[in-house]
């Protein structure tokens, strides 16, 4: 079964190019974690969602001591702070027919 990791994000101040950057840096660096994608959420002026997805809980389970790593670089180099975490594993998903 696929797993998540959600992480959400406050700025301490509105930066010019800061999703920009986000989207640069930090995705790729979260993909080399061994994730299968990963999406950024602007969920308010100053606040975003990052939700990571992997293949099973095991290999989402080894990417986190590099994720935390990354998260301690991201105060000098993207002054966020994380508010929470959640990880889990996909029980259900849906897609439209066309």
């Amino acid at each position: 079964m696929s797993f998540v990791t959600l992480s959400h994000w406050t700025a301490v101040e509105k930066m010019d190019g800061a999703f920009a950057t986000a989207k640069e840096q930090f995705v790729p660096m979260i993909l080399a974690t061994g994730a299968d994608s990963v999406e950024i959420v602007q969920t308010g002026n100053l606040n975003l969602c990052v939700v990571a997805h992997y293949s099973n809980a095991r290999i989402a389970g080894e990417a986190q001591s590099k994720i935390a790593e990354l998260r301690k670089q991201s105060p000098s180099e993207f002054p966020m702070t994380m508010n929470k975490s959640h990880t889990g594993q996909i029980i259900d998903s849906a897609w439209p027919t066309i």
